[in-house]
């Protein structure tokens, strides 16, 4: 790996899978934990951290003005390895990054507390849940109006989203 070349690497979705070609400058490592996605702990020669995704195609998940960033998706493995991660992250951005910025919709980067953080996890959990048999409720209740249907729907949708407005 050439640190002295600039990225030239292109990403190609076919098969089903994600296909790079070409050179990225970094260094680091990366890992994933379970079902979650990978984390990337890869740099560029100016100690930006930076992926393979994101420096293939910055839009390819988002188109984000406030790029570069990175993202780890975390709710395919549960709570344990959220809370794993960003005290990991905590550890890393303290010892070693001048500039270290996250956005937890969970709240647990902010607050800390892994009992807040698993109570909200199970109250998500239990609503999303709910919701699911609401709705699949309403799909078998055929003395209902399509209409009426889709308004029951929407309130159901609604709510939720108050209720867990980042989830």
């Amino acid at each position: 790996m050439d640190w002295s070349q600039p990225a030239n690497i292109r990403s190609e979705f076919t098969d089903g899978a994600l296909h790079f070609d070409g050179h990225a400058p970094l260094k680091g490592v990366t890992f994933q934990i379970g079902e979650d996605e990978t984390v990337w702990l890869t740099f560029q020669p100016d100690g930006l951290l930076q992926s393979l995704m994101t420096l293939a195609d910055p839009t390819f998940t988002v188109d984000d003005a406030e790029f570069p960033w990175q993202r780890v998706k975390t709710s395919f493995d549960g709570g344990a390895t959220h809370i794993a991660l960003c005290k990991l992250f905590r550890y890393l951005a303290g010892k070693y990054c001048s500039k270290f910025e996250v956005m937890d919709e969970s709240g647990y980067w902010d607050d800390g507390v892994d009992a807040h953080f698993t109570a909200r996890m199970e109250a998500f959990t239990l609503a999303s849940q709910q919701l699911k048999e609401e709705i699949a409720a309403l799909g078998t209740a055929g003395d209902m109006p399509e209409e009426e249907r889709r308004k029951a729907v929407y309130r159901l949708l609604r709510e939720f989203a108050q209720r867990f407005p980042n989830g």
